[in-house]
């Protein structure tokens, strides 16, 4: 489901070099009944990473690379020429009506249907919450089945898959309960405190601007609101008659151990090239494409309504019946709205999943089941439907009420890209105040240093002569570094990436042997 990128660079008039990204989905690793079992080790890699899977995107670029140059992931310049390796199969039209009118035999593990039931567990986990008030039409939260142990550890189960941190799972829970000595040391009280982060892990893969995928963004935000009402007490010092925290700590602790565990595992059981790969999981998409998939989806899902609305009165569906199929349609922009942003799918791929969920979730089943609460071994596509079956109007008003508060999430989109030029801008500047403050070693100087034993790199540590890059064999060193006397050598690209990697309020680009500042000529002149 992922893609895999691949950037050739003009690095010299007749070197290219190949960089290879994945991009990731938003979809998690694995599954809640994944869960359901201690062993872990005999798990699979989730099928959206499989080659097979996956579609090749291509872009070819007259600049150096990364590894040349030292720069960040994100070209400076647009690519000359972009290309795609769809799907090896039936055209993209014929994969979706595939999808659609035989929803029935599609595998459980086929890429899509693991997609699909993801997305409906995640939904399935916020109108299992307080937030989700069906009015009139039937009680505030889900039915109370959350009063069943099975319930409980499900949606328990699901939110914090969506919590575990996506590129080292094996880092502490995101957001969790600290018990007594430790909550007390963050400034709480004795007893069960809750961390909350402001958004999932904050280790520095995640922090990078370009692993941010919005729309796992608006899935971790949601899942951290439902992680919240359910372990945080209300204003009496209750806790809303869910979860016993002294209990729940250590089976919380448990759970979380288990989802990182199965991430972990996957990882470790022998990861193919590909999850090998720098993850870029967002691509700076414009406006206007995300706008034009926008449009796309939205026209598939009016087919898609129309449809299931044809099904009903062909099959002689009364009244309740069409008020039931307006509630399981009203679903349908949720999943719009995800497979909008998730920068990991192409928009073929999301065109994919939406006509499945619509199958599953929006079409008309003469025989539906009452709903009953299992814990494993059931369509989460279903269940969405069975509730809205159940609580139609409520469903209804409760979806388009809630689409519009995800929908502010929009906010994120300029947020991000406002912070995204912002950080570029800075990144950029940094790169330049290097170069304007690089001094290049003479070939008489490079001799020297190999004559001396010193012609080794102290960021990276190999000989001058054995970097990879396409750029000049010369060291280089800061300007204030060669004017004191010092022979503070270093690769071009190393001190480049070394100098970018020093962030912060205070830190300044600097010599990595030394630490003197790097300064700007101009306005050292001042």
């Amino acid at each position: 489901m992922c893609i895999k990128l691949t950037r050739h660079f003009w690095c010299a008039p007749t070197v290219e070099h190949v960089c290879q990204y994945l991009i990731r989905c938003s979809n998690p690793t694995f599954m809640p009944e994944d869960l359901a079992g201690e062993e872990v080790a005999g798990r699979q890699r989730r099928p959206c990473l499989e080659e097979g899977n996956l579609e090749t995107h291509e872009e070819w670029y007259r600049q150096a690379c990364p590894s040349c140059t030292g720069e960040m992931d994100t070209p400076r310049v647009t690519c000359v020429q972009v290309g795609s390796i769809t799907i090896p199969g039936p055209s993209e039209d014929a994969r979706l009506e595939e999808y659609f009118s035989n929803a029935d035999s599609v595998d459980d593990t086929d890429v899509v249907s693991v997609y699909v039931q993801n997305l409906a567990y995640w939904l399935f986990s916020y109108f299992d919450s307080e937030e989700a008030s069906y009015g009139d039409d039937g009680p505030s939260g889900m039915m109370r089945v959350e009063e069943l142990a099975a319930a409980q550890d499900e949606r328990r189960t699901c939110v914090l898959n969506e919590l575990v941190c996506q590129v080292h799972p094996e880092h502490g829970s995101p957001l969790r309960m600290v018990p007594g000595e430790e909550a007390q040391a963050m400034g709480g009280e004795m007893g069960f405190n809750l961390q909350s982060p402001d958004d999932g892990c904050g280790c520095l893969s995640t922090e990078s601007p370009w692993l941010r995928n919005w729309a796992l963004h608006v899935r971790r935000t949601v899942s951290t609101q439902v992680y919240v009402q359910m372990v945080e007490p209300d204003d009496d010092g209750v806790n809303q008659g869910r979860l016993d925290l002294a209990i729940d700590y250590d089976r919380e602790q448990r759970t979380f151990r288990q989802c990182a565990a199965l991430q972990k595992a996957a990882a470790d059981k022998g990861p193919s090239a590909l999850e090998a790969l720098p993850v870029l999981e967002m691509l700076h998409r414009p406006k206007e494409v995300v706008d034009q998939r926008a449009q796309i989806l939205e026209q598939d899902a009016r087919s898609l309504i129309l449809r299931c609305r044809e099904d009903v009165m062909y099959l002689g569906g009364d009244r309740q019946e069409f008020e039931r199929h307006e509630a399981r349609a009203s679903l349908l922009p949720w999943a719009s709205f995800i497979l909008t942003h998730d920068s990991g799918l192409s928009t073929g791929r999301a065109r994919e999943i939406l006509a499945l969920f619509a199958a599953r979730v929006v079409r008309y089943d003469p025989e539906w089941q009452e709903f009953e609460p299992r814990i494993w071994g059931y369509d989460a596509g279903q269940r969405l439907a069975q509730l809205a079956n159940r609580y139609p109007a409520g469903v209804s008003v409760w979806a388009a009420e809630t689409l519009e508060l995800v929908r502010d999430a929009a906010a994120f989109e300029d947020e991000f890209n406002t912070r995204y030029a912002d950080w570029e801008g800075e990144d950029r500047e940094r790169v330049a105040l290097v170069h304007r403050n690089l001094v290049v070693a003479s070939q008489a100087q490079l001799e020297e240093l190999r004559r001396s034993g010193d012609a080794v790199c102290p960021i990276c540590l190999e000989h001058f002569d054995d970097h990879s890059s396409a750029a000049s064999k010369r060291p280089v060193q800061n300007r204030r570094c060669h004017q004191g006397g010092h022979a503070h050598w270093c690769g071009s690209a190393c001190l480049v990436r070394f100098a970018r990697t020093l962030y912060g309020d205070a830190i300044e680009p600097r010599c990595p042997i030394c630490r003197t500042n790097f300064e700007d000529p101009a306005a050292t002149a001042a």
